[in-house]
Formats: structure tokens, C-alpha cells, sequence
């Protein structure tokens, strides 16, 4: 399949990032510090792990593409990332409660999402399926997970989107999707590999990334589902704020920046058009 050749195993991503910011060669032009910011101070991030390539600890410095995106935003506008561990279910609420400054956690951009929080979009990433080897047969897309266990990551739009189709298969006399929810995607990826469940829906790097670790455990089944928007998420009175990382994601596109840091972890091709 072409996303296993365009997305390998995080162990291939950058050795470089750590929490104090990227250490990027790209451009480094700042723009002011927007508040509630401060000029030198910190930038923090609620973020949920492990979710590589896009995000996981290795002991306790935070890796992945997104942190190395984050970092470097967080350079361009003189301040320094500090990570907060949240769940998922529970990151919005974080933001909100201004436990942190803004969320970077492979979130969809959703209209429903919009009425809470302000987006920067940064990729367009679609969604997987996985199953263990040689269990793909008959499993191409949604439809025909009718009558499925299926693993997903509660508080995501995928969950969402597994019920809204296992509605319609019930509308149309078919057996629901059993849908499963777990904590994060290790644990539903775990289910799968001891046979809890029949199949696992996750984002595309995601998936790519646990089958090319564990290619006598998992494959794909079908090709890979439309891509959706992600973006860095923000309190949406912080305007300041949106404006100077809209500003510096832009610029970071500008400069080749953006593109030089997914293309360090293979997930080039989920690139925003470059116009943005």
C-alpha cells in the first residue's frame, strides 16, 4: 500500500526536539509574543500520549511530529513549549479550564469542535483500518464493518463516526458496528493484537505507524478514508494568540519549515496545500 512507503515506524523521526523548543535549521523570524503569553516564557501545550508518530514520550521528553511542529511554533513567537499529559475526552475542557495555552492532539478540525475553540489547521490527515494479518479479507471501508467489533479512541471524531455508520447499517436491516472504546490508541491497538477485537480505526499515520512496527501482527484492510483537517486548538477569546500561530504556521509553510518536519517522520503527503 503507497501509505506504508510514505509512513514508517516513529523510530524514523527526529532525535532533535525536546521540550524547549525545536532546534529546526528553517527559518527563525519572530513575530511579538501575543498574549496571554509572555516574551521568553512558557508555551503550554495539553497534548494526549501516546499517539505516534504524531506524539509519545520517550521516558519523559515528549517526540513526534507534532511536538516538533508545536516547538518550532513556539520558537518563532519567543517562547518555550511545556507539555501537559491529558486525555483526550478530556483536553478541551483542560484548554478551557486554562490548564494550558492550546492543544496539539492530531484533532480534527469539526464544525462542533468550532463552537468551542479556535483552530490553526497544520495537516489533513485521513483515517485507517487495521486488522491482524490476514484477517482483511471483505474489509474495505465502513460499510462493511457491519456486525464488527471495532477499536477507537474515546472523545475522538472516529468514534463519532463509527456510531453514525452503525446507525445507518441498522437502518438498513444490517447488524450494528460494535463499537469499542479505549483510553488511548495503545490500548485499542492492543485489543486488536489479542484478538478482543475485530478491528481498529485510527488516523492514518497512526495506523501506518503500528503496522510497519509490528508487520507480522497488523496490516491495513482497505485504503485509507477522506482526509480531514487538523489543527492547533485555542480558547477562542485568545485572538492574539491565533493570529501570531496562524502567522507562524503560515510562514513555517512559506519557508519549506513545515514540510521539512513532517517530511523527518515520512508524513509529508498529509501536508496542507501549499497556498496556505
Amino acid at each position: 500500500m503507497l501509505l506504508l512507503a510514505t509512513v514508517v515506524a516513529a523510530g524514523c523521526g527526529s532525535d532533535d526536539s525536546d521540550d524547549g523548543g525545536s532546534k529546526d535549521s528553517g527559518s527563525t523570524s519572530k513575530v511579538s509574543t501575543p498574549a496571554p503569553l509572555e516574551a521568553g516564557g512558557e508555551f503550554v501545550v495539553c497534548t494526549d500520549v501516546p499517539y505516534p508518530p504524531a506524539e509519545y514520550l520517550e521516558g519523559s521528553k515528549y517526540v513526534g511530529y507534532e511536538i516538533d511542529l508545536m516547538n518550532e511554533v513556539a520558537k518563532r513567537i519567543d517562547t518555550t513549549t511545556v507539555y501537559e499529559k491529558t486525555l483526550f475526552d478530556a483536553i478541551i475542557p483542560a484548554l478551557q479550564s486554562k490548564k494550558c495555552d492550546a492543544i496539539i492532539s492530531s484533532m480534527n478540525v469539526t464544525p462542533e469542535r468550532e463552537k468551542e475553540v479556535a483552530f490553526v489547521p497544520y495537516m489533513a490527515v485521513g483515517q485507517s483500518l487495521m486488522v491482524t494479518k490476514g484477517e482483511g479479507e471483505g474489509i474495505e471501508n465502513l460499510d462493511d464493518l457491519a456486525g464488527k467489533a471495532v477499536a477507537v479512541q474515546v472523545g475522538t471524531t472516529l468514534k463519532d463516526a463509527l456510531e453514525k455508520k452503525s446507525d445507518e447499517l441498522k437502518g438498513d436491516g444490517k447488524d450494528p458496528i460494535d463499537v469499542q472504546t479505549f483510553p488511548d490508541a495503545g490500548a485499542a491497538a492492543a485489543a486488536l493484537k489479542t484478538d478482543k477485537v475485530d478491528v481498529f480505526f485510527g488516523d492514518s499515520p497512526v495506523v501506518a505507524d503500528y503496522v510497519v512496527k509490528d508487520e507480522e501482527s497488523f496490516e491495513f484492510a482497505g485504503e485509507p478514508i477522506d482526509p480531514i483537517e487538523v489543527g492547533i486548538a485555542m480558547r477562542t477569546d485568545d485572538t492574539k494568540l491565533q493570529d501570531a500561530v496562524q502567522d507562524a504556521v503560515d510562514a513555517m509553510y512559506e519557508d519549506g519549515t513545515m514540510v521539512d518536519i513532517l517530511a523527518r517522520w515520512n508524513v509529508e503527503d498529509f501536508a496542507l496545500d501549499s497556498e496556505a
